[in-house]
């Protein structure tokens, strides 16, 4: 961001120096809008362990402290399996209605992760499923 931040004054001083202040505030109002456009589509994706419950929220980076539904959220005990390829995760969920036993499988990306991160993830889930068998 401070790199975008320090062209665009480099390239206003050129244009400056050069005399062409029109194409200088157009250029700029053209970068004014795609930056505001890049920004209304930012999320992220927080993921929280309790250690019982696994919840996945995806959050807009401009939106403030209001409630968010989760994504999913469910008891760790349910997880049948768990795996990651190519940054997304896939959570094999034992899904248990009028005594039949479905597995769901649930994918999710973990892109906005580091490699470190997602492995951390993939650890904690499975950790939590090891402790409560």
């Amino acid at each position: 961001m401070f790199m975008l931040i320090l062209d665009l004054t480099l390239i206003g001083m050129q244009w400056l120096i050069v005399r062409q202040p029109d194409q200088f505030i157009i250029t700029l109002l053209i970068l004014f809008i795609a930056l505001v456009i890049y920004m209304t589509k930012l999320k992220y994706t927080e993921f929280e362990n309790s250690g019982f419950v696994i919840s996945i929220k995806k959050k807009h980076l401009l939106n403030g402290s209001g409630f968010v539904f989760p994504l999913l959220e469910f008891p760790s005990e349910i997880i049948k399996d768990c795996k990651l390829k190519s940054q997304v995760i896939y959570l094999q969920v034992l899904n248990s209605t009028n005594s039949k036993k479905k597995v769901q499988v649930f994918r999710i990306s973990l892109a906005g992760f580091d490699p470190n991160e997602q492995k951390e993830i993939l650890h904690q889930i499975l950790n939590d499923k090891s402790k409560l068998y």
